[in-house]
């Protein structure tokens, strides 16, 4: 376990793309907006991202980090051994209760705890992730739901 915490960053970024919500007209109004179609420019903070970001996702990195160091290579890490978890009283504002519903992903921007557990250690560490917005052409990335 000594090895995973020295060599894992206290916080993993990972980046996706957020889904940014669209304005459309309301089919009763018969009167369509100016904003029709458009995105706004900026997701929030915890907006949804398309995708997800998995346990598999965070034990590759790890997989990786590890792979720099000829000890670390030897360290068998699979999704299995990785959790999120609440942390209650943290000051991670944008994490509540109810995320961790879901403890193999997280579908939206925002930072998230980590468990991370090796086969051979009764031990855990614990990680924060950072889903932050991957830049790209916001035009693009609309809401698929939005009619």
């Amino acid at each position: 376990m000594e090895l995973l915490s020295e060599r894992l960053p206290p916080i993993m970024e990972f980046y996706r793309t957020p889904i940014l919500p669209t304005h459309s007209a309301s089919p009763a109004s018969g009167m369509a907006s100016s904003t029709v179609g458009q995105s706004t420019a900026e997701p929030s903070e915890t907006a949804a991202i398309y995708g997800s970001v998995s346990t598999a996702d965070i034990a590759n990195s790890v997989k990786a980090l590890l792979a720099q160091d000829e000890e670390g290579s030897r360290v068998v890490v699979a999704p299995e051994n990785v959790r999120f978890v609440y942390v209650e009283g943290n000051a991670n504002e944008n994490q509540a209760e109810e995320d961790v519903g879901e403890t193999d992903r997280v579908k939206r921007l925002g930072f998230f705890h980590v468990r991370i557990q090796i086969k051979e250690d009764s031990k855990s560490i614990q990680r924060l992730v950072r889903v932050s917005a991957q830049a790209s052409d916001p035009a693009m990335v609309k809401d698929p739901t939005a009619i």
